[in-house]
């Protein structure tokens, strides 16, 4: 197992799938886990969704504060740390978590 997962002690990710997700709803709640840097050279374009932007090690420490019946849709540009933290979510009780899949050409 990857050495990522040893900050995630009750992960277990034998039977957890997560969808990609191409186009969001309009009441689908993005979160952006790129570095700042990153997000201001090549901010996210989208129309109507709340976007939280918030780095990847951080979104461990405010899962309390964010509602786990919402549905949310993680990204990050090569979807590796998205993936990641929807595994961690989807562990910490949030049942609708997917995976958003944007090319911004």
């Amino acid at each position: 197992m990857s050495s990522i997962f040893k900050d995630m002690p009750n992960c277990n990710v034998s039977h957890i799938e997560i969808a990609f997700i191409l186009k969001p709803q309009p009441r689908d709640i993005v979160i952006d886990l790129r570095h700042p840097e990153e997000r201001n050279t090549d901010p996210l374009r989208l129309l109507k969704n709340q976007c939280l932007q918030i780095p990847f090690f951080n979104l461990p420490l405010i899962l309390g504060t964010l509602d786990p019946l919402e549905r949310y849709l993680l990204y990050c540009d090569r979807g590796i740390m998205s993936r990641l933290q929807a595994i961690n979510m989807r562990n910490e009780g949030f049942k609708s978590v997917g995976l958003l899949v944007i090319n911004q050409q």
